[in-house]
């Protein structure tokens, strides 16, 4: 009895494990690539987590000042003004913003989060694409998910990530035929970054061609399509340009005054993009265009009309192609279309050059990269312990020096303040008259001291104290050699130390001096 009890257990145990090992084969091939595009996202976002930007700060101290009741002000005693250009992302922050660092720390874990779910989705699609056999279509998910510049933006505290999910969920649900929710959201990504708007409209035209598509279709039918997709895309943002104007006076950001747009800057912006990034290669086949579906031929149509916006823009100061990065997954289903289509030689060497644009970029940007975070923490903590409540600090880099003191912070670039935002130059460039200083009631000035290494001038890269860039006027923005070399300037400040996380991130601290000096 207990042989044949033994015997029956064995057997079902045995049966049990033929049905799940025939349930995971079936299953298996519906359950890699998902699976596999969710891993390489993961590993890309793990190598670049240290990254940020300063801007990534100027809207956590928005946030901050949002959450305890002072509203949409830079300063807590100065005026509400319109510097964050996502108008509602310190909004979203706000309730995590104790202070400006913990407003960054939420802001990063949202963007990781929300470019990894996308991801997932993202991965489904493209493995309906391709289909469940091996074949060339597989490429793209180097090319969707081991992308540098997506990666690095995922975490790095900027509105970036949130528009990224945004753009590639609305791309795979109009792939899918909801292309009603993928207007809508389209239009939220558009009030996160402004420039998708002819990206989105692009993705608008297309939804109400394919809902109405050929030339024999009584023209009602197709204006009835466009009435339902392109006020979807259009609405929000047209929503917070009113607003805009209603409480800041003006339809647009500071950032479009401080930053004013330069064709030629933004053509080389593009360019690089094109040519160092690598997903604009992976689907450059023009030949192979002919032969896409009309949902993919809209896609590349996005893709070149994104390209024209941030050539008009002028592109972007900040590094890793940030203003390309919310339309750059949606490539890669272009891409897996494309492999269906084009001869496997070129599918192979788009891919290769693809994936040797991301090595390039990897191997020259990611350890640098990497520091920018812990680098930043360096700063803040240094200029906390010295910086008191009462004291007012001029800077070009008003994030992270926001992020330490919380008294009043006088922006040189302009970017949160109406007044300088509107002088001659750019936000690096600005004409700061030493009147304004005075005005202001500044107390200190923070100065980028130039590095050695950047110092064509010098003969050797021996590092400069402090007092030796002030007196050489050493320094690394244009605004603060002019200011440097200021008489006035000079005559009522003086070096009264420094704060500095490498060689390259020196701050010269600049003092008031009680009495004049001749």
């Amino acid at each position: 009895m207990r042989c044949t009890a033994r015997w029956t257990a064995a057997r079902s145990a045995t049966e049990a494990l033929a049905r799940a090992a025939r349930w995971a084969w079936h299953l298996a091939p519906t359950c890699w690539g998902p699976l596999l595009g969710v891993t390489i996202a993961t590993l890309a976002v793990l190598c670049w987590l240290g990254f940020t930007v300063d801007d990534a700060l100027i809207s956590a101290r928005y946030a901050s000042h949002i959450k305890e009741g002072l509203g949409h002000r830079f300063n807590p005693s100065g005026p509400i003004t319109d510097g964050v250009t996502p108008l509602p992302w310190p909004y979203i922050l706000a309730p995590f913003a104790s202070d400006a660092m913990s407003a960054l720390v939420a802001s990063r874990i949202m963007g990781v989060v929300a470019w990894l779910v996308v991801s997932l989705l993202l991965a489904i699609h493209l493995s309906k694409i391709v289909g469940r056999r091996l074949s060339l279509g597989h490429l793209a998910w180097p090319i969707a998910f081991a992308t540098p510049c997506v990666a690095a933006w995922a975490s790095a505290g900027m509105e970036t990530s949130i528009a990224t999910a945004l753009t590639t969920a609305a791309v795979v649900a109009s792939g899918v035929g909801k292309r009603r929710l993928a207007g809508l959201a389209l239009g939220i990504g558009c009030t996160l970054r402004p420039e998708l708007l002819p990206f989105a409209l692009t993705i608008a035209l297309g939804s109400a061609w394919l809902d109405a598509p050929g030339y024999d279709e009584a023209t009602f039918r197709k204006v009835r399509a466009l009435m339902l997709h392109v006020p979807l895309v259009v609405g929000p943002f047209v929503v917070v340009a009113l607003l805009r104007l209603w409480l800041f006076g003006a339809p647009g950001p500071l950032a479009l005054r401080a930053k004013p747009s330069d064709l030629t800057h933004g053509l080389q912006y593009a360019v690089a993009v094109w040519l160092v990034v690598g997903t604009p290669i992976a689907v450059l086949a023009p030949i192979a265009w002919r032969k896409l579906n009309a949902w993919a031929k809209w896609l590349v149509a996005a893709w070149i009309v994104h390209t024209l916006s941030c050539v008009i823009v002028g592109g972007d100061w900040m590094p890793l192609s940030r203003l390309f990065v919310p339309v750059l997954p949606s490539l890669a289903v272009v891409f897996a279309h494309l492999a269906r289509v084009a001869h496997p030689a070129s599918t192979i060497a788009r891919a290769v050059v693809c994936v040797a644009g991301h090595v390039f970029v990897t191997t020259s940007v990611m350890s640098s990269a990497r520091r920018v975070m812990s680098d930043r923490s360096v700063l803040v903590e240094q200029l906390r312990d010295t910086a008191r409540d009462g004291d007012v600090i001029a800077s070009v880099d008003v994030g992270w020096v926001g992020a330490a003191h919380r008294g009043v912070v006088v922006d040189l670039a302009g970017v949160t303040d109406p007044v300088v935002a509107s002088l001659p130059g750019g936000h690096t460039s600005k004409r700061i008259l030493p009147e304004m200083l005075e005005l202001r009631g500044v107390t200190h000035l923070l100065m980028l001291v130039r590095s050695a290494g950047r110092d064509s001038s010098r003969l050797s890269d021996q590092e400069v104290s402090g007092e030796q860039a002030w007196e050489e006027c050493l320094m690394s923005r244009r605004v603060e050699v002019d200011l440097c070399r200021s008489k006035d300037v000079r005559s009522v400040f003086k070096p009264a130390g420094t704060v500095e996380a490498t060689e390259s991130l020196r701050y010269v601290v600049l003092k008031r001096c009680d009495e004049r000096i001749d």
